[in-house]
């Protein structure tokens, strides 16, 4: 048989629904942002309060990068790069800039030698990192307990963890 025409219907436009409004948000993200001035990815770490018309507010005065809440939302954990030692080092600050703490010296009682700790995140009240251990040329993950009791490598292997 020889070909025939198909006809086939017209384009009909696909039906929409408006397009609702989310509803407004409340509370606060933390975040790192401004000018990169000394070209290292460490900038001021900020919080943006959305109670307040997403009022911003930088938390001390140091860069740094990787910004999170710790546990109840009244301090931020973040990695900075320490002029002194040459590597990355933890910190942790109340939201006004008030009673900064560096959290590396909480795990020399388990490893002699642990450099760049970097990207911390709480899991609960304990506290996870990546960081090279001592003959080891991966950044591998941490854990630490909330109280200092205990510290373990979570992996070992030859992966780069950040």
């Amino acid at each position: 048989l020889p070909p025939t025409w198909t006809p086939t219907p017209p384009l009909s436009a696909t039906p929409t629904r408006p397009v609702l409004a989310f509803p407004p948000a409340s509370g606060q993200i933390v975040g790192w942002g401004g000018s990169d001035q000394r070209g290292d990815d460490y900038l001021p770490i900020l919080i943006y309060d959305l109670n307040n018309q997403g009022a911003t507010s930088q938390v001390g005065t140091e860069s740094g990068y990787y910004p999170r809440f710790a546990p109840g939302g009244n301090r931020v954990i973040y990695a900075r790069y320490s002029l002194i030692s040459s590597d990355t080092t933890i910190e942790e600050i109340n939201q006004d800039g008030s009673a900064r703490a560096v959290i590396d010296s909480r795990w020399i009682d388990f490893i002699s030698l642990v450099a760049d700790p970097d990207f911390p995140v709480y899991a609960g009240n304990n506290l996870v990192f990546a960081a090279r251990g001592e003959g080891n040329q991966y950044a591998q993950l941490y854990w630490l307990a909330a109280d200092d009791s205990a510290m373990r490598r979570l992996t070992v292997d030859r992966q780069e963890y950040r």
